[in-house]
């Protein structure tokens, strides 16, 4: 709670605040603000007769009321957040801080301070919260109160300024009110002190929480009202228990808990039950501090990216701009960043092996695995250590034996590369020696590349290899998953560790600092992570929710959800009363701008079941010169729901939209970005209903080429609502001669004429039968009975080819008159070297004439293959030229600064954007907006020509796409899941698609999906990288076989037993 009076303003006086800010190009500017202090702030307290306090968030004068200082706040955030704790006051000065600190934090530091009405009005949003806001948190303006302002002086350093502050806020509110209980709670021992010197109570949060707790049995709530129990200390005050004075423990002892929960909570320790720091390896270098990266960004040092994770501990890639990007190999070189942090990377040398990103699988192994891992990378870096242990058995006979052997492998490329030796002892040590030494040769090149660093400029390589050097910000967000728990066995010492594993495989397993209590088991859970030190090998969290049990629909939702950032709260208050009536009508006014349509036959066609219709055809035979036969031309209108009338421009509905993005759909659910009035009602364009419609106009020739284009503002009254198959049935019927059949076939031939003509240019048919329908028993989606694929009929391609018309010719309008504010669609070129690799995979079973310099001669290919009537191989080729491709994304005009920029690759299309679909997406109510103004139908808001905000939301557009096409797959992957549960474990053929230094992919062709079978050395897979095959060897290292591209095999599919992810699993079986 913020309040400042209006009204007694005499004796005030200004001072200018100045600070520093970076800005955009790395340069340091000097801002200058001019600051009135008032003499009329409001302390905040309830009841005070001094004070007009009218907001319902207000401290209780008659309890103790709390200030914390900075450290306090950002460290036991958490705690205040999730704890009985408040009647705390915050100054604006630390509230502010906090804010330009971490926008996590401060997120968490808001909700508690503020109403979701109060917070909408200070901080100009519209978003609301879960958050239980009973809770009493207060932010006092000390910065605008002539009576706690603290100058800035030279001599005034920032934490001398807090210091000051909060001294002057208690003698102050003791001066307003003599009779308030304050305490300051601190852990610094200057501030203590100062409290002291000032007869201020002042103590730490911990003794504060300790003293609340004496005589109070830990489940009933003290005088206070405040409810604490072990967890609670376990969780969030481990390590003030661990720094606590010995002779002040055994107090804690007595006053808080008995000598064994003080024992047990000790044993919990992460830290107690590991080495000192100072006694350990450090696993990581340490981060660069902010000052420094700072300095290194702006001397070109260092580079600034996005950290994305390709394969967990193994690879990533940083990208620093749309095309350029890095490669970080290895746990050590990724130096604890995490899957979407913003890091600064340091080039390095190339490293010894030629790896590219695409060379593993995505997978996660177990923290066993892990562990086996990091004990093998320690005697890697201690290889010196194992060079003596081979001298006593050999090392001369064994080194010579073991190079060549190696030379053997790289010459003639085959597995057989073990000596047949009947000396056990020897063998064992050649396979601990292979294991084991490595790393020799890659540390000494690496130590050459630290030497070299800053003489090398980005451009010399064509790929480029990094290590991070430093977190800029974290991806900080809550992570949903599964805790589980494993034995830790290293220093022959068995204990019990508990880890998290999050929904997404990017994420490293998570340490937790709680014991595995039931009500955590077989739960999917919310944990975030708190810190990540050097000398540990895992990321440290604690669990702050739980969703519910594993395997129920509704708990996986959540999940998904959660995984993929997508709001599910309910609509505001605000946002529902700018919709109209249910019983709303078109005004009168209307019919007499908007061109009328509602006498033409008119129909739309959308998969069974559809509510939100976003668009209908209508067609008109039109006469010309009286030639019936030979001179018609044919008006096709493609009408599409008019939503910016509905929705107007900064409203709280716009506001909410423009949030959300797009509707998300999911097999069981889907989350809408509008309201259901709009989108299943009076927006929808549903059957024998008149309805606004932002429509384009195209007339053909009887060659089917287009001799006009007009966009118009129309009604419609739709003569009928069609799916895809009941469309077909009326083309395929030839006894059928009405005219809704007749405009059906007309639609049908012009579609494939402009379908040719596009895939002439170079448009890309990549939609092969790899789709899922899943099919319940009586609506309950907890029982599926079938899954099937999905039928695409010619009426789809009728419908896309149209769409595809409109969003063209609409983005070719909005660029020419109003390019600045135009929200395009452009793809650009796909990796040439994604493509090579495919070329080489269809080489090994004869298929030599597939081209792809040109969206063309890649279009020609996928054709020709289409014609050898070899269904599985078109569908598998479509689906790996699809993973070949970059991803389509928003683009406004202003960052266009070329042609290329321009272009949609997979769609041959000069320029593109979105038009057809505005009910489920708010770029093409964007588009829409700027056809208003172009049209001069509705003056865009100057907002659209801000291009900080442009890109915000073109960011923000992109973002909430991507994150609804992930969770869409993520509901399949589980629905398919359950069916598998349901009909037991399977045993089914599949195709080699791709193969991985891990494992391969295939393609289940009796299920049309994909799936991952990852293949281990230890069960006698070794991976050839030149020949890109697996070669299965026996016990006696003989080869048995080899797999390879488009290889016919049987797998056992099975539900995933380890309760990770809620996904089928597959074993590798035999060679078909």
């Amino acid at each position: 709670m913020t309040f400042l009076k209006l009204t007694n303003r005499k004796g005030e006086r200004h001072v200018q605040k100045y600070f520093y800010k970076l800005n955009a190009n790395n340069r340091i500017n000097k801002i200058v603000r001019e600051v009135y202090l008032r003499n009329d702030i409001s302390c905040g307290i309830e009841k005070c007769n001094i004070c007009e306090n009218n907001k319902k968030k207000l401290l209780d004068g008659e309890r103790s009321i709390l200030i914390l200082d900075l450290n306090t706040l950002i460290k036991y955030m958490d705690f205040l957040y999730d704890c009985d704790i408040d009647n705390i006051l915050i100054p604006l000065s630390i509230y502010d801080y906090i804010k330009s600190f971490n926008k996590i934090l401060y997120k968490k530091l808001r909700n508690l301070c503020y109403d979701v009405d109060e917070e909408s009005i200070i901080e100009g949003s519209s978003s609301s919260s879960s958050f239980n806001h009973n809770k009493r948190f207060c932010v006092f303006v000390n910065t605008f109160c002539k009576f706690t302002y603290v100058e800035d002086n030279k001599d005034t350093n920032g934490f001398n300024k807090e210091l000051q502050e909060i001294i002057k806020i208690v003698i102050w509110l003791k001066h307003h009110n003599n009779k308030l209980n304050i305490k300051v709670i601190s852990n610094n021992k200057l501030l203590q002190e100062d409290c002291y010197n000032n007869d201020i109570p002042c103590s730490t949060l911990f003794e504060y929480v300790n003293e609340l707790m004496k005589g109070n049995d830990y489940n009933k709530k003290n005088k206070e009202g405040k409810k604490f129990n072990l967890d609670t200390l376990k969780m969030y005050f481990e390590e003030d228990i661990l720094n606590e004075p010995n002779d002040s423990k055994a107090d804690h002892t007595e006053s808080t808990c008995d000598q064994k929960t003080y024992h047990t909570l000790n044993n919990l320790s992460l830290d107690s039950n590991n080495n000192n720091n100072n006694n350990k390896r450090p696993l990581y270098e340490p981060h660069l501090s902010k000052s420094d990266m700072i300095q290194k960004l702006r001397e070109n040092k260092i580079i600034k990216g996005i950290f994305s994770v390709i394969c967990v501990n193994k690879l990533a890639l940083v990208k620093f701009s749309d095309v350029d990007e890095i490669v970080i190999r290895g746990t050590k070189y990724m130096n604890r960043a995490i899957h979407n942090d913003v890091v600064a990377v340091e080039i390095i040398d190339e490293p010894n092996e030629d790896l590219y990103e695409e060379d593993y699988l995505e997978e996660q192994i177990s923290p066993e695995e892990e562990e086996e891992e990091e004990i093998e990378e320690e005697i890697k870096e201690v290889g010196e250590k194992v060079k003596i242990e081979i001298n006593n058995i050999n090392k001369e006979k064994l080194q010579n034996s073991y190079i060549k052997n190696e030379d053997v492998r790289e010459k003639e490329n085959v597995i057989d590369i073990y000596n047949k030796n009947n000396n056990t002892l020897e063998k064992d040590m050649i396979n601990l020696y292979e294991k084991k030494m490595n790393i020799t040769y890659d540390k000494q090149i690496n130590e050459n590349i630290y030497n070299n660093v800053n003489n090398r400029h980005i451009s010399e390589k064509k790929k480029l290899y990094g290590k991070v050097v430093g977190i800029i910000s974290r991806c900080r967000k809550e992570y949903g998953g599964i805790i589980k728990e494993y034995s830790n066995n290293l220093n022959n010492i068995k204990k019990k560790l508990m880890f998290f594993k999050a929904f997404n495989n990017k994420i490293p397993y998570i340490m937790i600092k709680a014991q595995l209590e039931d009500e955590l088991r077989n739960k999917r859970v919310i944990v975030t992570i708190d810190n990540w030190d050097i000398y540990s090998r895992n990321p440290l969290g604690r669990c702050i929710s739980v969703l519910g049990n594993c395997d129920d629909i509704e708990t996986e939702t959540k999940l998904i959800y959660n995984e993929y950032n997508i709001s599910t709260r309910e609509f505001s208050e605000s946002v529902y009363k700018c919709l109209p009536p249910n019983n709303w009508v078109i005004p009168d006014e209307e019919y007499e701008k908007r061109n009328d349509f509602r006498n033409v036959l008119t129909f739309s066609i959308d998969p069974p079941g559809c509510q939100d219709i976003d668009d209908a055809l209508s067609v008109e035979f039109l006469q010309q010169d009286g030639n019936i036969d030979k001179n018609y031309i044919y008006r096709i209108g493609v009408h599409i729901a008019d939503v910016s009338y509905f929705v107007k421009q900064n409203s709280p509905i716009d506001l909410e939209a423009s949030k959300r993005c797009t509707t998300v759909y999911l097999i069981n659910q889907r989350v809408d970005m509008l309201p259901k009035l709009l989108t299943t009602n009076l927006c929808s364009l549903v059957e024998g209903e008149e309805r606004l419609t932002y429509s384009c106009i195209f007339c053909f020739n009887k060659d089917f080429d287009i001799i006009d284009i007009s966009v118009k503002k129309c009604i419609i009254k739709s003569n009928k609502s069609f799916s895809y198959e009941q469309a077909q049935n009326v083309i395929d019927d030839k006894n059928d001669e009405s005219d809704t059949a007749k405009s059906l076939r007309l639609l049908n031939k012009i579609a494939k004429h402009l379908k040719q003509k596009w895939s002439n240019d170079g448009a890309l048919e990549l939609r092969g039968n790899t789709e899922v329908l899943f099919e319940f028993e009586a609506n309950d989606f907890s029982k599926a009975k079938n899954l099937k694929p999905y039928v695409c009929y010619e009426t789809n391609k009728l419908i896309e080819a149209f769409m595809l018309l409109a969003n063209r010719s609409v983005a070719r309008i909005i660029f020419q008159n109003f390019k600045a504010a135009s929200v395009l669609r452009r793809h650009p070129p796909p990796k040439h070297e994604y493509l090579k690799e495919l070329n080489d995979y269809l080489k090994t079973i004869q298929v030599y004439d597939f081209k792809y310099n040109t969206s063309k001669d890649l279009s020609h290919s996928i054709n020709n293959i289409n014609l050898k009537n070899d269904n599985i191989l078109s569908n598998i080729l479509k689906v790996m030229v699809t993973k070949c491709m970059n991803e389509a994304v928003f683009i406004s005009g202003y960052n266009v600064h070329n042609n290329d920029m321009l272009r949609h690759y997979g769609l041959a299309a000069d320029i593109y954007t979105f038009f057809t679909s505005p009910i489920r997406r708010y770029a093409d109510i964007m588009v829409h907006r700027i056809l208003n103004h172009i049209y001069e139908i509705e003056e865009l808001d100057k907002k659209y020509l801000d291009v900080i905000y442009l890109n915000k939301q073109v960011a923000l557009l992109n973002d909430k796409y991507r994150n609804a096409r992930f969770a869409s797959r993520a509901s399949v992957d589980f629905f398919s899941y359950l069916y598998i549960k349901k009909i037991g474990n399977q045993i089914t053929n599949a195709v080699i698609t791709n193969l991985k230094k891990n494992g391969i992919q295939i393609f289940l062709i009796d299920y049309f999906t994909e799936g991952i079978c990852y293949l281990k050395r230890k069960d006698g897979f070794l991976f050839d990288e030149k020949k890109k095959r697996f070669i299965k060897i026996d016990k006696y290292k003989k080869e048995l076989f080899h797999l390879s591209f488009y290889d016919k095999i049987q797998v056992h599919m099975q539900v995933d037993n380890y309760d990770i992810k809620c996904q089928n699993h597959f074993i590798f079986i035999k060679k078909i």
